[in-house]
């Protein structure tokens, strides 16, 4: 659902577009890395620290946005319905954070890829090991 708001302080909305700039930066970013991940495997060299580390971050930057973004998202459109003189305190739909179906997916594709880190961690002591045997 969209809404339009006019009439709100430009300054009240800035917590809802820094909500909105940090998704698009994780999911960016993840996508990026998941281009290099590809990559490097094209090459056959998929266990190295730097993806095990940057597979971790991923999971770790999902999760928690995952779990803060509805916060966020709450707490600017509190800002923004204060700046335009709307109460809300008695509002029966109105709980301050709400946890959905997509956040649920980020939650889950967090924890994915921080499974996918371990197996890439385990991954690169199998390899570490068969090299020193040879």
């Amino acid at each position: 659902m969209h809404l339009r708001v006019t009439g709100a302080e430009p300054s009240s909305m800035v917590l809802y577009a820094l909500t909105l700039a940090l998704g698009t930066v994780v999911f960016a970013g993840i996508c990026f890395f998941l281009a290099y991940l590809c990559h490097r495997i094209h090459l056959g060299k998929p266990f190295d620290r730097v993806l095990t580390v940057g597979l971790t971050v991923s999971s770790v930057s999902l999760v928690a946005l995952s779990l803060l973004g509805p916060f966020l998202f709450a707490a600017a459109q509190g800002r923004i319905f204060a700046a335009l003189g709307v109460e809300l305190g008695r509002a029966p739909f109105v709980n301050g954070w709400s946890f959905g179906d997509t956040d649920a997916v980020l939650l889950v594709a967090g924890v994915f890829l921080g499974l996918l880190a371990l197996a890439f961690r385990a991954g690169g002591w199998c390899q570490r090991a068969e090299l020193a045997r040879a």
